[in-house]
């Protein structure tokens, strides 16, 4: 009896855990949204009586309609816009939207045309009336601008991350390195549970989670007493970790997270003790962009996500739905979204070290000697090991947070 009320007390907290982690990462994506809305938020489009009154809203000044005899386009607005495409180097596509969709309400989701002449700004708006939704915005001519633009500014300030300098002293991380971080190569001790993915080892301080048979992740837990690099354990302090290894690579400062990338690993020094992840060197990536050519002429999402896993069965996150999929790789610098956001098909991370379709390298690309192929987009100012760390490092949090309450 009293097995089962630990048992169902332990499912609360954790069910408690996964809300308030969810939650908490809403709160991180939306304020990323946030930051580039207007500041006319839409709370109320009815009532508009005409087009001008609703541009006022957005500080636009209307110059004129003109009525179209195009079979698709019946109206163009002549406007000026409050805001150009992008200030200071950060997209307003939050504030394109909102003026698109209000115009759209007030048009009866009829097609349309906006034109400012002075900013040189074109938006082709497609809607369908019998749905009453905006399906597709063309900006100057292209359905996804701002993803597409995006891939390119962070093309212009590529660089790679810098590599610090590591002297790899934990047994462990030198017979994992030795063993290709096969985990059944390497004796950890005894496993006294699992959880969230990890197998735990309390008396030797340390967590593992295995994917495909390696290690995808270790954490030197309070328990652990050897240092792990450059004479630093989980008891050195951040100040003399920056003393060794200079100022962190890595920060999130709202988590207390900070970490290095090394020449065989990334080490970060988390709220839990300090978390490795292997660095992915080599891997062959010519299959990976033929089944994309595939899917440029078959468009069939399935039958790319099923080639992509078969080929690569080590990814740490596939979440499918009906109408979404995220495919993750985060140890190679690679994802496959599509329906997340504006960017469907395989997203290029500052960890990428492979080949691009037609053997093109980023490298390439970021000298202009390049077009950037269909459905690759870039975000080389994040690294996707970070971007996991802070998921696993936001969760711990949680559960701590949550756990010490019961």
């Amino acid at each position: 009896m009293l097995k089962n009320k630990k048992r169902k007390k332990r499912i609360i907290i954790i069910t408690i855990v996964i809300l308030l982690l969810l939650i908490s990462l809403a709160i991180i994506f939306r304020q990323k949204d946030s930051d580039n809305e207007s500041e006319n938020t839409i709370q109320n489009t009815e009532g508009f009586s005409s087009i001008e009154e609703a541009l006022e809203m957005f500080d636009c000044k209307l110059i004129r309609e003109k009525e179209l005899n195009e079979e698709d386009f019946k109206l163009e607005i002549y406007l000026e816009f409050a805001k150009d495409l992008y200030t200071n180097g950060v997209d307003n596509e939050t504030y394109f939207k909102n003026i698109c969709q209000v115009l759209a309400e007030v048009l009866d989701f009829e097609n349309f045309k906006l034109i400012d002449e002075k900013k040189e700004i074109a938006i082709h708006v497609v809607n369908s009336k019998d749905s009453e939704v905006l399906v597709a915005m063309f900006i100057n001519g292209d359905s996804n601008y701002f993803g597409n633009q995006n891939s390119r500014n962070t093309l212009k300030n590529y660089k790679r991350t810098k590599i610090t300098n590591m002297q790899i002293q934990s047994p462990i991380l030198i017979n994992l390195i030795n063993s290709d971080w096969y985990t059944k190569q390497v004796n950890f001790g005894t496993k006294d549970n699992e959880e969230n993915n990890y197998s735990i080892y309390e008396d030797e301080g340390i967590k593992i989670r295995s994917i495909a048979r390696k290690v995808y992740n270790i954490i030197f837990t309070e328990n652990y007493t050897e240092n792990i690099i450059n004479n630093i354990n989980v008891r050195t302090s951040k100040d003399d970790v920056i003393k060794i290894l200079g100022e962190p690579t890595f920060e999130s400062d709202y988590l207390g997270l900070y970490g290095y990338k090394g020449n065989d690993i990334y080490v970060f020094f988390a709220s839990d003790g300090i978390s490795v992840y292997r660095i992915e060197k080599e891997y062959e990536t010519e299959e990976i962009m033929n089944a994309l050519k595939t899917f440029q002429q078959e468009k069939n999402i399935k039958n790319f996500t099923n080639t992509i896993t078969d080929i690569w069965n080590d990814y740490d996150l596939y979440d499918r739905g009906e109408n979404f999929v995220n495919l993750t790789y985060s140890l190679k610098g690679l994802q496959i979204a599509f329906n997340l956001t504006s960017n469907h098909g395989i997203i290029i991370y500052n960890n990428y070290n492979g080949e691009l379709v037609d053997g093109i390298t980023i490298e390439e690309l970021a000298n202009g000697t390049k077009e950037i192929p269909r459905y690759i987009y870039f975000e080389l100012d994040k690294d996707l090991v970070f971007e996991s760390e802070i998921s696993r490092s936001d969760y711990e949090q949680a559960k701590g947070d949550i756990g010490s309450e019961y």
